[in-house]
């Protein structure tokens, strides 16, 4: 899974020029997150394609705080 997140994350302009140990832990870190608030009956692998799209985007935004943006990515922008 984290691997597929990875890929989506690299695909976003926001992304762009960063390195892949930073997008890894950035990925890392999100996936992180977003497992620790499920609910206990409810998986990353339940989810399937939405834990791993919520995943990616969160990483994005964590990138784009990194990046110096200091803004988060929010729908439609």
């Amino acid at each position: 899974m984290q691997e597929t997140i990875l890929a989506l994350v690299k695909e976003m302009p926001v992304c762009s020029g960063m390195s892949d140990t930073l997008l890894g832990a950035l990925v890392s870190a999100a996936q992180a997150e977003l497992e620790r608030r499920l609910p206990e009956d409810v998986t990353a692998q339940s989810l399937g394609e939405r834990f791993t799209l919520a995943a990616a985007m969160l990483a994005a935004s964590m990138a784009a705080t990194v990046s110096g943006g200091g803004e988060s990515i929010k729908a439609g922008n």
